[in-house]
């Protein structure tokens, strides 16, 4: 596979998004009428707040601003992951940038708001674009790369790691998760086909020959030009997407996965599995994944 061909990085993904997300708020804002709160003409004078404020949209209105919170909460909660990692200082602007977008799709009170809905939808549209920058400062802390992550059937499947340059190009790294290695060790020893259980007993002794050739957790030579690693610790779901659970093997694996992203934000990392239900998931996720790759010589 050309490096052109590759899905984008999570962080490319969250930016294509944003554009399309800052667009439709710039459409919300600029399509709910206006009233002014002070007008001059008598009665209480409320003084702090904005002279304009959004009067109740119609039906039009709150479909297309329930459609956008749907979308906008999905979004929010891969980018806030995603950022978690920058510095305290850049972290905060993404937090005040979030909280400036949010209050343009809730209609909520706003010192920005003039009486031109044009200018409140461009306005908006600028406010939601705030948001690219520390995803840009990602960009730039962090260098390109392919990671390759199997599942267990994907693995038993194809051993041979030669083959996943077909999903990941000429150069790029695989990494077995602690969920997969673990699933490993329990099929080979309580699988009730004996056949299946010496394959996975072959494939569990060709990983641990990979010992041989150096720290397998740092990461080993395991053919020309793939890298093979072990991720050692278990993902962390206190701080994962909300609705991965714990104690689901599928789910472990899209919040190691994620970890793994979060570890090199520009990096394009795909998860292999040809089961159906961890592709939802995946894509859920905002994670790219692919099919096994075919037994037999590398593409």
């Amino acid at each position: 596979m050309s490096q052109e061909s590759l899905p984008p990085s999570l962080v490319d993904r969250l930016s294509q998004e944003l554009s399309e997300l800052a667009s439709a708020i710039g459409e919300l804002a600029a399509m709910v009428p206006i009233k002014r709160l002070n007008s001059g003409g008598g009665g209480v004078l409320l003084v702090g707040w904005p002279d304009y404020y959004y009067d109740e949209p119609g039906l039009a209105a709150k479909a297309f601003q329930s459609n956008l919170s749907r979308r906008w909460r999905e979004w929010s909660e891969a980018y806030k992951y995603l950022t978690d990692c920058l510095p305290p200082a850049q972290k905060e602007e993404a937090y005040k940038a979030l909280l400036l977008a949010e209050n343009w799709i809730d209609l909520g009170r706003n010192y920005a708001m003039t009486r031109d809905a044009t200018q409140n939808g461009n306005l908006a549209v600028a406010d939601a674009l705030a948001l690219e920058n520390p995803l840009n400062v990602l960009r730039q802390a962090h260098s390109p790369a392919v990671t390759i992550v199997p599942d267990t059937n994907a693995l038993v499947k194809c051993p041979e790691f030669a083959n996943y340059t077909s999903i990941g190009g000429d150069k790029c790294e695989v990494v077995l998760l602690p969920t997969v290695l673990g699933e490993l060790d329990k099929l080979k020893v309580v699988h009730r086909n004996e056949d299946f259980r010496k394959k996975v007993e072959g494939v569990v002794n060709r990983l641990k020959e990979m010992r041989r050739r150096g720290d397998v957790v740092e990461g080993v030579a395991a053919a020309k030009s793939v890298r093979l690693r072990f991720m050692a610790r278990e993902p962390r779901f206190e701080t994962t997407l909300s609705w991965l659970d714990a104690s689901n093997m599928d789910d472990r694996i899209i919040a190691s996965s994620l970890e793994l992203q979060r570890e090199n934000p520009s990096a394009v990392v795909i998860l292999v599995t040809g089961d159906i239900n961890l592709q939802n998931k995946a894509a859920s996720a905002r994670l790219p994944y692919a099919e096994p790759p075919a037994v037999g010589s590398p593409a």
